[in-house]
């Protein structure tokens, strides 16, 4: 018999309204360094006791959840003032993958997400809708991938959570890859689910267009066009609530991806012949005209939350960084 589990359940916050664009972190411990329900608690206690400032706050949950340590989580969140949303599992998890048994667990564990969301207070949960590369059977992959995101849909509905489901994109061979395909996927997955909310990461969408799509053939100036299209076309479909931000490039010499690293706004790389990076100061443009415009509209606001690998002190210091832009 499954035992009951009780959970402090946090008020679902009021949607507050922004009357700037909020800017917030990624919550992230690995999961190798947790064994047992107390360091769990304590490590997660002192991440969040040190980020209570923020203006929105991201959990990404990779620890196992059917161990069910996250059920400290919301009392731990319990007091925490700004808005929160999880990012569904997906290191060693594919909701699309041929193997039934992983396939299996990892939509428990995706529910599992789904209810921390809902215990949390949290407007919605980040879905990646194909988390492991297929670069054969991409069709099928995705095929798979819509069978679980209408049962994560219907496990929603069923227990009346009031949380929506948020597609990020991702980088190719995953779905979605550029615009076309995340119009057309995004059109198919409202009929599924009609509050079907949109996470846009910039660093993946940059590192598709630079390097990994079909054909590419990068050229710097494009880039911010390319963002605004995207923009403008997901939001028509589903509306952008957030928005992944890092610091991105390509070293072509040494073959080097990286999209989790610290936004550069003093150009360091602009000199180099051997590595394309993403133009931070002019994706970060145009991502504040577009929540302003929101807040302009009187729309929910989507916010920015840095996404970036680093020491606290390093995301301290480009979270004060990337402020001081967005006033000026």
């Amino acid at each position: 018999m499954k035992p009951e589990i009780k959970l402090e359940k946090v008020e679902v916050k009021e949607e507050i309204k922004a009357k700037k664009t909020n800017l917030g972190l990624a919550a992230y411990i690995e999961p190798q360094e947790i064994n047992n329900q107390s360091t769990h608690d304590k490590a997660w206690r002192q991440l969040l006791n040190s980020w209570q400032n923020l203006d929105s706050l991201e959990i990404q949950y990779e620890h196992d959840y059917l161990k069910n340590w996250w059920i400290s989580l919301p009392a731990m969140l319990k007091n925490y003032q700004s808005p929160i949303i999880v990012h569904g599992p997906t290191q060693k998890r594919d909701i699309a993958t041929l193997d039934d048994q992983l396939r299996t667990r990892s939509l428990a564990e995706n529910k599992k997400a789904l209810d921390l969301s809902a215990a949390l207070g949290a407007q919605a949960m980040i879905l990646h809708i194909t988390p492991q590369d297929d670069f054969q059977l991409r069709i099928p992959q995705l095929d798979r991938a819509i069978a679980s995101f209408s049962e994560l849909s219907q496990y929603i509905e069923e227990n009346h959570y009031p949380v929506s489901l948020m597609l990020e994109n991702l980088e190719y061979p995953k779905w979605p890859a550029d615009t076309k395909e995340a119009v057309d996927l995004l059109k198919y997955l409202k009929v599924i689910h009609p509050n079907l909310t949109a996470c846009v990461d910039l660093a993946h969408l940059w590192h598709n267009h630079a390097a990994l799509m079909p054909g590419a053939n990068y050229i710097e100036q494009d880039f911010p066009e390319v963002l605004i299209d995207y923009i403008v076309e997901v939001n028509s479909i589903a509306p952008i609530r957030r928005f992944h931000f890092a610091g991105a490039y390509v070293d072509k010499e040494n073959d080097i991806h990286e999209t989790h690293g610290t936004p550069e706004l003093n150009g360091r790389f602009k000199n180099s012949q051997f590595i394309d990076f993403m133009p931070i100061t002019q994706s970060l443009k145009i991502m504040d005209e577009f929540i302003k415009t929101q807040i302009k509209n009187n729309e929910p606001a989507a916010d920015i939350i840095l996404e970036m690998h680093g020491e606290k002190n390093q995301q301290e210091q480009a979270l004060t960084t990337i402020k001081n832009y967005l006033k000026d």
